[in-house]
């Protein structure tokens, strides 16, 4: 009899501790919080919005609930999901930062249930990717005691992928030759290019240059140094040009490329200039010299002999027959 009373007592004990102790997760599960996750995307300054439902399952008893948002770092290992809470981002980099919802407690009478909106607000400097943050809700009386039940199954899951929004704009202002006529190797080629973009570039490519029968005689490297340009700047680049140029007119091409985050863009234009080696300029100069210089004396020794035919019949006008010194008799001549 002792025994089986012994039997019962112990019975009745384990009942009640299995009951104590299942309260607070029966309390927890009686908490249903719907979507599991939210997906949004967007670009910096973009505002995502959406509605997370609580209802209270329980039948008898109110619920005290809080909001707690956190972020999260989502990891996959063996095709798990690893989900840590992450604090002290910075803002830019921190989706719990970027939504609003109310943090204020929020009553649910039994089988009540409640929208509860919410948004969220993409930082301006926030880098293209994607970031996570759980929306918790949990029970207590007080928000301290709540925040010790946070729990992934009482929680939605924001997921938000951020775009990138920036632009790649590079104007090529100018191309051209150092000099307008070119009178043989070496010299540069002159290029402006002006940034109107959000980005820094770094533009490459090559010169090609063609003689007046089209055909290539050479290239050369642009911007070997990767010299980056960055936004709202305006830079000038020299290319020395070395080869060898054929004699008139030549074509030059330029051929650039650039772009930031897997982007590609590319950006050309063609320049003509005229070559004249110094040895046969200088020739043609000292002939066109030589000729002008013989055509002034040419005409100063026809000038001079008309000065002196009006001279001597100027003379011969005021009875000077005999010619003196100075005059020239022309008849005899």
């Amino acid at each position: 009899m002792y025994f089986l009373r012994l039997i019962t007592v112990n019975f009745l004990i384990s009942v009640f501790f299995v009951y104590l102790f299942s309260l607070p997760f029966v309390a927890e599960a009686s908490l249903l919080v719907s979507p599991p996750v939210i997906d949004g995307e967007g670009v910096p300054r973009d505002s995502i919005s959406g509605v997370i439902t609580l209802t209270n399952a329980a039948d008898n008893r109110r619920m005290r609930v809080f909001t707690f948002v956190n972020n999260v770092s989502v990891e996959k290992e063996g095709g798990r999901e690893e989900f840590v809470v992450l604090r002290g981002q910075d803002v830019a980099d921190s989706v719990a930062n970027w939504v609003s919802i109310t943090r204020q407690e929020i009553m649910l009478a039994p089988g009540e249930s409640k929208e509860i909106p919410f948004s969220a607000s993409i930082h301006r400097d926030a880098k293209p990717g994607k970031y996570h943050a759980f929306i918790s809700f949990a029970e207590g009386s007080r928000r301290s005691e709540a925040e010790g039940k946070i729990s992934r199954d009482r929680a939605t899951l924001l997921s938000i992928e951020v775009k990138d929004d920036s632009e790649d704009i590079l104007n090529l202002r100018s191309f051209i030759t150092e000099k307008s006529i070119i009178t043989g190797s070496p010299f540069s080629f002159i290029i402006i290019l002006d940034n109107r973009g959000d980005t820094v570039l770094i533009p490459v490519g090559e010169i090609v240059v063609y003689n007046k029968r089209g055909k290539e005689i050479g290239a050369v490297e642009f911007n070997k140094e990767k010299i980056s340009i960055e936004p709202g700047e305006e830079s000038e680049f020299k290319v020395l040009w070395e080869n060898d140029l054929d004699w008139g007119r030549h074509r030059a091409r330029l051929a650039l490329s650039y772009g930031s985050g897997g982007r590609k863009y590319s950006l050309n234009d063609a320049t003509f200039f005229p070559n004249i080696p110094i040895i046969p300029l200088m020739v043609l100069f000292f002939v066109l010299l030589s000729l002008v210089i013989l055509l002034i004396h040419f005409f100063h020794k026809k000038r001079e002999r008309a000065h002196l035919f009006v001279e001597k019949r100027r003379r011969n006008s005021f009875g000077h027959d005999e010619p003196d010194e100075h005059t020239i008799n022309l008849r005899d001549r």
